[in-house]
């Protein structure tokens, strides 16, 4: 019953405050579920192991690849591609390093 009565409340009250109330309540959730995604996400990122990734993506076995490749002759353009693409895993590489050295000095900070 006291759900009908709010709501009675709320409806005789002038329509302009009506729209305030209801912005509200959108905002106020849509903060809610943003901070709550943020936090699964952070989760996630913090679940990833650089090893288990590697793994799962088959980077080694990709890298044996292209070099069995690159042992091939192929057209300049194609070689030069495939360099690329070996500095592309490296940087990937370097870059997962670091976000596993951020974790590790944000874990160590928040000890």
């Amino acid at each position: 019953m006291k759900i009908n009565k709010f709501i009675k409340k709320l409806q005789k009250l002038p329509e302009r405050t009506r729209r305030v109330i209801l912005w509200s309540v959108v905002i106020l959730i849509g903060l809610i579920l943003a901070i709550l995604w943020i936090l699964n996400i952070n989760r996630v990122i913090k679940n990833i192991k650089k090893e288990d990734l590697k793994k799962e993506l088959n980077l080694e076995k990709l890298e044996e690849n292209l070099q069995e490749l690159s042992e091939i002759e192929l057209p300049e353009e194609a070689k030069e591609q495939f360099e690329e693409i070996g500095k592309d895993i490296e940087k990937i590489g370097e870059e997962m390093e670091k976000l596993e050295e951020e974790k590790n000095i944000k874990e160590e900070s928040e000890l």
